[in-house]
């Protein structure tokens, strides 16, 4: 008998999870909470259900109920409400980390005090609180601009601000510890190229998964707010498999062995962000789980069976990964006003999609059949193709037939990796 998925999220990534999910021989079904209507389209083994994704002690009743076999976590706020903690109580196989280990992203501040008790690399900091402000307003204007602000608690990709002027930064300080009252971190500002690396870790076990790269600025030439990604590739460059064994011996084996130490060991997906600057690998953040736009773009790319990887997973034992030698991109289409004041409620309008992309759902929903508009990142558009032009001309091509009045994207994926 085939096995049970679990997949808590409603997104692109968990869109992308279901499909590699339900490629497997060995799995029957595939269940996705809450999931997105647009999930469902040319499938009859993966299935939604109507459990938000910090409703933790309803979705551990579901995953007794139907007998799930494996759960995966998607989203941050699900492992911020504590649902890996709730399943591990009642036995249930879950890949995630723990609330208190998920701080390496949830709390930037725990993050950076993890970095610098494994020595990683990382920019210059220093962390403050709502009572900190004129500490924090002397620090911005004593630093060299420009000058980088992140919220310590989580923002959806879009609490970083890289302030030009003063006066920006002394407003994102002021916003942020007194009306918000969020504690945050400033720090100096990198210049380099940046990736994001994934891997599958069990204490200080680790499955490397790859590199991918998004795009976080709204609009063209990296223009416009940060937004929680309008598109992604990968492979990066021919030196990713070189770069990747780099990582994880440099920054992700020593977190892992310092977590252990610290009593908070990471289980899950770790999204470890770098950037590669004049003076060497330095980390930007890590989150705890598959990056959205980048899960949809790097998943088509390895080659393995995601039920007897997770085996591995498990039982601490080394997987045969492959990749298919092939470029991969993604373009993101948002609603016009995203990522402050998205519109929403406008119904899509595209046309039959070809065999060689695929359409991964996000914010949307659905009235009688029909595909509606309900969040800033709408649905996403990728290819795999030995060269990555033709993934562009693939991608841009098929939507030139899309209405794009309420929607927009940007033209410039791929162009510069």
């Amino acid at each position: 008998m085939g096995k049970k998925i679990l997949i808590i999220g409603s997104g692109g990534r968990e869109h992308a999870l279901a499909v590699a999910f339900e490629k497997s021989a060995s799995v029957a079904a595939v269940y996705v909470a809450p999931g997105n209507p647009g999930m469902l389209l040319g499938t009859e083994s993966v299935h939604c259900v109507p459990i938000p994704t910090t409703e933790t002690d309803a979705l551990v009743a579901f995953a007794q109920s139907e007998a799930i076999d494996y759960t995966f976590v998607g989203p941050e706020v699900a492992i911020e409400a504590g649902v890996v903690d709730a399943f591990r109580e009642k036995n249930l196989l879950i890949i995630g980390p723990t609330k208190v280990a998920g701080q390496i992203e949830t709390s930037k501040i725990f993050a950076k005090v993890m970095m610098e008790k494994a020595g990683i690399p990382t920019a210059g900091y220093q962390a403050f609180s709502e009572h900190d402000y004129k500490a924090a307003h002397h620090y911005v204007n004593a630093l060299p601009l420009p000058v980088v602000i992140k919220e310590s608690g989580l923002a959806g990709g879009k609490g970083v601000y890289i302030c030009e002027e003063r006066t920006h930064a002394e407003r994102i300080v002021r916003e942020t510890l007194l009306a918000r009252k969020r504690a945050i971190i400033v720090e100096e500002f990198l210049e380099g190229p940046e990736f994001s690396h994934f891997s599958l870790v069990n204490g200080e076990h680790i499955i490397s998964l790859g590199i991918a790269r998004d795009y976080k600025r709204a609009f063209d030439l990296d223009k416009g707010l940060n937004t929680g990604g309008m598109g992604a590739i990968a492979p990066v460059s021919l030196e990713d498999a070189q770069l990747s064994d780099e990582i994880v011996a440099t920054i992700v084996r020593p977190l892992t062995k310092t977590m252990m130490e610290n009593g908070t060991p990471y289980t899950g997906i770790l999204y470890t962000g770098v950037m590669a600057t004049k003076t060497g690998l330095k980390v930007i953040e890590f989150n705890a789980r598959f990056g959205d736009p980048e899960t949809q773009i790097l998943l088509p790319l390895i080659e393995v069976d995601w039920l007897d990887l997770f085996k591995h997973h498990f039982n601490q034992t080394e997987p045969t990964l492959t990749y298919l030698p092939l470029q991969s991109v993604g373009v993101m289409i948002a609603a016009k006003g995203y990522p402050e004041k998205p519109v929403t409620g406008f119904a899509l309008h595209l046309p039959e999609v070809p065999p060689n992309i695929t359409v991964y759902y996000s914010g949307v929903s659905s009235v009688n059949g029909q595909l509606l508009a309900t969040g800033g990142r709408v649905f996403m558009v990728t290819c795999q193709d030995e060269n990555l032009d033709r993934c562009r001309e693939h991608i841009y091509g098929w939507l030139e037939g899309v209405d794009m009045e309420n929607l927009f994207c940007r033209s410039d994926i791929g162009v510069s990796n």
